[in-house]
């Protein structure tokens, strides 16, 4: 393969070559001791070259598929045709009326006929597009119903809801009846104001690819192909100009803010605007195709629910009797306000589709009854169901991504979240800095599968042990119980599956929980010991001459995860010794020796 004229590039070759030789066929032209050479002479010595190095090739490769692509500007082919037995397949224009840019090949019969497109940015040479013929596209266009949220549309739902009484929601009788009448009423007024939208979305699109300019863009083809020129370069034009200011706000709005806070992201959303990321991650599933996303969706959910229903669900008759003497503490409707007003407007809708933006915008109109809404499930100490349901992102832990490496990442309902915060905030009030032990960061032991495995009986027995007030805890324990969950690949949903352990990542009050639950985790070691979510780590300090005792913590510590229904992680127990000899080796297998330091995996 070659480009007179150009570079080496990456070419993807689509009819199976196992491999590709790509290269310059112009660089020989010019030296440092001659001028460029022109005219008569520069075209017959071009076509001798490209001669030459397909005869260097074809020695090589008898068998090779050649193309032979770019612009040759009128020049005479045929000997070049006639020498390899190359066809060229162009026969349109590729620059005003003019066939300039030529693709020569002896592959005709692996593609389809070649489609002029519109040019690239500003050039003024039209592109080609050479479709393979059996081959499926690098990318999967999705059709997907969206609710677009225009200007006009919310003014007429801010209209709607700032005359709306909520009366529904204020005079019901339940907390499950507060929760239907509002999602009842809130869900109709959106459906009315905002109406669905069928789209088409392609799997390698970019995240500031809108409807709006997916629109210009196609307008902009219909233009090319009617030969509207001056119509095709406006919209050309402006199609330029979009997508840089999209570039631009998409880098202010969620890129920017990362540079310091999180670099690793920074650094990713830096590629993906200078097209130098990776694609998507693909989760390879044994006897799945790749590209069917439902069914790796259902594989998904049923290794994750393998997990998560791997434990009896809540047994309230274990848990300790209380009579709450308080009644629960009551959120204002200020409050809320001011919860509602500093949500992230961007931030993604759960699996009740309210979104942040509307939440956000109308806060004052929505605190009234989302207060009465919690303040009655405190009271009641009922969760709405719509609230315990998340849709799961599985994240994958390794490269390659596989099934069973991977991480559950909850997207749960915004309002959820936000009753979750009054909560969890009490709940470290209670607790208290001083009610335990302290908290560190050192990786030692990990646990398996730690927030999926969580015992909810435990759960709420160790949140009463550590003094969280008796008016929270029923909250707590519905809000744990029956929580179902689904897990989103690429656009494919998975059905919903009902948890009996476990608690949700992506939640504020899941790492709570689960930190209550490992905080008397080697509570009566002799070695220290440093806990940071589901790491662990124990320290040992003692003179040369004294036997080691920290062998005996680790049995102390797998015997309590055992107890406590939890799981170590063998791969991910590491251990360090700076002496010759150690009981460490109870955390794993034999070592190697690092000068004076053993490591043992």
């Amino acid at each position: 393969m070659g480009c007179p004229g150009g570079f080496p590039k990456s070419i993807r070759t689509d009819f199976g070559a196992e491999n590709s030789i790509v290269g310059p066929m112009q660089q020989f032209l010019c030296n440092e001791n001659s001028s460029f050479i022109q005219g008569t002479k520069f075209k017959e010595v071009l076509i001798e070259h490209i001669i030459t190095s397909l005869d260097t090739l074809k020695a090589a490769h008898p068998e090779a598929g050649v193309l032979v692509l770019g612009d040759f500007n009128r020049l005479n082919i045929n000997p070049l045709c006639r020498a390899h037995s190359l066809k060229q397949i162009i026969d349109e224009p590729t620059r005003g009326d003019a066939i300039l840019d030529l693709v020569i090949t002896n592959l005709k019969n692996y593609y389809k006929k070649p489609i002029v497109c519109s040019p690239i940015g500003r050039s003024d040479h039209n592109t080609i597009y050479l479709p393979p013929i059996g081959c499926s596209k690098t990318g999967k266009q999705i059709k997907r119903l969206v609710r677009p949220l225009r200007k006009h549309c919310i003014y007429e739902f801010g209209r709607w809801i700032t005359n709306h009484p909520w009366y529904e929601v204020l005079d019901a009788s339940s907390t499950s009846d507060k929760a239907d009448a509002f999602y009842t009423t809130v869900q109709d007024a959106i459906d009315n104001h905002f109406p669905t939208k069928l789209i088409k979305h392609h799997s390698q699109d970019k995240p500031w690819i809108s409807t709006e300019i997916k629109d210009l863009i196609r307008k902009r083809q219909i233009a090319f192909a009617e030969k509207k020129m001056f119509l095709w370069r406006f919209l050309r034009n402006k199609v330029i100009r979009i997508i840089d200011q999209a570039k631009k706000f998409h880098y202010r709005d969620r890129i920017q803010n990362l540079k310091s806070s999180d670099p690793s992201g920074w650094h990713k959303g830096i590629q993906l605007i200078t097209n130098k990321c990776q694609l998507r991650a693909i989760i390879t599933v044994p006897g799945v195709q790749p590209d069917d996303n439902k069914a790796i969706a259902e594989a998904i959910s049923n290794e994750f629910a393998s997990v998560t229903q791997g434990r009896p669900p809540i047994n309230l008759k274990r848990l300790p009797t209380f009579l709450p003497a308080n009644a629960p503490p009551k959120i204002e409707v200020w409050e809320m306000y001011n919860n509602l007003k500093n949500l992230k407007s961007k931030k993604a809708a759960g699996p009740d589709g309210l979104p942040g933006r509307l939440l956000k915008e109308f806060a004052c109109e929505f605190s009234v009854p989302v207060c009465d809404l919690f303040n009655s499930s405190l009271k009641e100490g009922i969760v709405p169901k719509m609230w315990k349901d998340a849709t799961i992102s599985p994240i994958p832990k390794t490269t390659p991504a596989s099934i069973s490496k991977l991480r559950p990442i909850s997207l749960t309902s915004i309002l959820a979240k936000v009753c979750e915060g009054f909560v969890s905030n009490w709940v470290m009030e209670d607790i208290g800095t001083d009610k335990g032990k302290n908290v560190g960061t050192l990786i030692v032991t990990d646990f398996s599968k730690a927030f999926d495995c969580i015992d909810h009986t435990l759960a709420i027995q160790r949140l009463f042990e550590l003094g969280v007030r008796s008016e929270l805890l029923p909250w707590i324990t519905n809000f744990l119980t029956s929580r179902r969950q689904r897990v989103q690949y690429h656009s494919a949903l998975s059905r919903w599956e009902t948890l009996s352990c476990g608690v949700p990542q992506g939640t504020k009050l899941g790492p709570i929980i689960f930190m209550v639950v490992i905080n008397n985790a080697s509570e009566e070691s002799l070695a220290e010991s440093f806990k940071y979510v589901d790491d662990l780590s124990l320290v040992e300090v003692r003179p040369a001459n004294q036997p080691s005792q920290i062998g005996v913590d680790v049995q102390d510590l797998d015997a309590w995860a055992t107890d406590n229904r939890l799981e170590l992680n063998p791969s991910k127990c590491k251990a360090m010794q700076t002496t010759n000899e150690s009981s460490l080796r109870t955390v794993g297998s034999a070592g190697r020796r690092s000068g004076e330091t053993k490591f043992y995996p």
